[in-house]
């Protein structure tokens, strides 16, 4: 057991260097020295260092440290000991690596682009073992114990955008805050790619009355199961089974075209979801590291 434990914190270590490495590849080579603060506290280190040439690495670690000492409180210590590793991980790589690294100066356009793929890259690989460098997601599940009605995604939105609007008064430009935006969709696109996969899966709805026949459709050409849900129309008070199916994205159209060959006025709801575990998709045991942080 004890030895179990140790090669998963050997195996979380060499995660959160490597991600620590790629996020100061993309900190001290593409983003800081094009003028482009990204969301969260690296981007108001960034502005610190721009204002007052305070050190961006140090300046990540100080100002998390109170937002680790309330998370100690109410989240649960082995989330928030992972995530003071990874954090000073991060923060050490950043300021030592300075020196030794190129800087890009040239299309900031590329800057903001390569600058969000190695960033994400980095902080996908901390998050993927159960760690975070603190900031808006931390400051986001903290704010969350006194107002949970409030979606956690859409706290880490507002937090950004504050930081990105602060960023381009501070630059006083325009373009600084616009590839600021873009960095941040680069970045979120690059981490759910590494913890959810290329391909995100989509959840069918189907209401119609010949749902026997597209089922069995579905089973012969498709090859998922089918869930019969029971529904009740509430203007038509008429019961019946709707379907149910869980599909990758690139099995949809092959679906879409089972049911309009059987039933054109089928009443088809298509439903994202990020994440599709057991058979025919990702195995659970892939995505009980990622589930661990949430459940710590």
């Amino acid at each position: 057991m004890k030895r179990t434990k140790s090669l998963v914190f050997l195996f979380d270590l060499i995660a959160f260097i490597a991600g620590g490495l790629l996020s100061a590849v993309a900190i001290d080579c593409f983003t800081a020295p094009n003028k482009i603060a990204a969301g969260g506290v690296t981007g108001i280190a960034t502005i610190l260092n721009y204002l007052f040439g305070l050190p961006i690495g140090t300046m990540i670690i100080v100002i998390n440290i109170p937002l680790f000492a309330v998370a100690l409180r109410y989240l649960g210590k082995s989330f928030v000991f992972n995530s003071i590793l990874a954090t000073a991980i991060v923060s050490f790589s950043v300021d030592f690596l300075k020196p030794f690294l190129p800087v890009y100066t040239g299309d900031r356009m590329l800057a903001a682009l390569f600058g969000g793929v190695i960033y994400g890259a980095g902080i996908g690989l901390i998050l993927m073992h159960s760690g975070t460098t603190g900031g808006t997601e931390l400051l986001g599940k903290l704010i969350q114990i006194k107002s949970p009605y409030i979606p956690l995604g859409r706290l880490i939105i507002i937090i950004d955008f504050v930081i990105v609007v602060l960023s381009t008064l501070v630059y006083a430009s325009i373009e600084s805050g616009l590839y600021a935006l873009i960095l941040i969709f680069v970045i979120s696109k690059v981490v759910n790619t590494m913890m959810y996969g290329l391909e995100e899966g989509k959840v069918v709805l189907i209401i119609t009355d010949k749902n026997e026949r597209i089922a069995e459709e579905i089973f012969c050409k498709i090859q998922r199961a089918v869930t019969y849900i029971k529904t009740r129309g509430a203007y038509t008070d008429k019961s019946r089974d709707a379907l149910m199916v869980a599909i990758s994205s690139s099995e949809f159209s092959k679906l879409n075209a089972v049911i309009n060959e059987i039933d054109r006025d089928a009443f088809t709801i298509v439903l994202p979801s990020s994440q599709v575990l057991g058979n025919g998709f990702k195995p659970i045991e892939e995505s009980r590291v990622k589930q661990k942080k949430k459940t710590s």
